[in-house]
């Protein structure tokens, strides 16, 4: 069956984001953390004080510039949905032509993530995209909350690295105390992605949660942690049986180097009980500390909705 919704896609959708052919594909480990070196976007606005929030700044920012003086803030994109809200569906159907049904943007996550993250490995096989593996879990997710105009909200509960505060209302964060402009929605996925990565996915229970293994579903993610400091690696799974389970991901060339293509694999759930997969795909043998089932919270970033 096709789907298609009624209200249509987004005038503006990224291509990234575009619905690809449904192609089911996964690979070997990145080796990543998301200690990142944060490049700088745009014009950069010193603030005084401790680290402020994003609920802070106006009142931050209004006690260092005059009304004349005052820096105009963009916004990336206005959320016009949540994710729980309901749309209608058009689905064709070979006996009554079309039907309709009804589902919740979050539902619809799960029923496009295989052609959604299909179109990432596409690109990579036009040598247009290379990536790691946290990247692309947090690309796949940006994107479409852009394409859908729906709410995201990344704030860090991962206390080793007190990543910045990142809101799609807001074309700005505050890193050592100075307000960084971001002018494009590149500018603030970019910025986004070089805050956080696997380790965040694997680590940060604000913005994901944990998923029983026999529970796991399409639109999750496979998190792992290694034994030492910053191994981890994230997969986006987009489509399970009884027995198996696809995967894609990004990843990085052996010990921590360049991004690569999107990657694919095919994996027994048996071998995710035993930790197998992750010795397999590791270039070193290595068997993950622990293999998790992430899944977004949705119901947070809906508590950051504002038309």
């Amino acid at each position: 069956m096709k789907n298609e919704l009624s209200y249509g896609n987004k005038e503006e959708a990224i291509n990234s984001a575009s619905l690809g052919v449904f192609t089911f594909f996964a690979g070997i480990l990145c080796q990543f953390s998301s200690n990142k070196n944060l490049q700088s976007f745009g014009k950069t606005l010193a603030i005084g004080g401790g680290l402020a929030t994003l609920a802070e700044l106006s009142n931050s920012t209004q006690e260092i510039y005059s009304q004349e003086q005052k820096p105009s803030l963009p916004t990336i994109w206005k959320s016009k949905y949540k994710w729980n809200d309901v749309l209608q569906v058009k689905v064709s159907d070979p006996i009554f032509k079309s039907v309709y049904k009804f589902i919740t943007f979050e539902n619809l996550w799960k029923s496009l993530a295989p052609s959604h993250f299909a179109n990432y490995y596409n690109l990579s096989q036009n040598n247009k995209l290379i990536i790691d593996c946290g990247d692309l879990i947090i690309r796949g997710l940006l994107d479409f909350a852009y394409q859908y105009e729906l709410p995201v909200h990344f704030y860090d509960d991962y206390k080793a690295e007190n990543d910045p505060e990142f809101d799609n209302n807001n074309g700005f964060f505050i890193k050592n105390k100075k307000i960084q402009i971001l002018n494009t929605y590149k500018d603030f996925r970019s910025a986004i992605e070089l805050n956080y990565g696997s380790a965040d996915i694997f680590h940060n229970n604000r913005i994901l949660k944990d998923i029983p293994l026999k529970n796991m579903q399409v639109g999750d993610i496979l998190s792992y942690k290694y034994p030492g400091v910053g191994w981890y690696h994230a997969q986006m799974v987009v489509a399970l049986d009884n027995e198996n389970v696809m995967i894609y991901q990004g990843n990085l060339t052996e010990h921590g180097g360049d991004p690569t293509p999107v990657e694919k694999r095919i994996y027994k759930i048996k071998d995710i009980e035993s930790k197998e997969i992750g010795r397999r795909f590791f270039v070193l043998g290595v068997t993950p500390d622990e293999i998790k089932v992430r899944r977004w919270r949705f119901s947070y970033f809906d508590s950051f909705f504002r038309k």
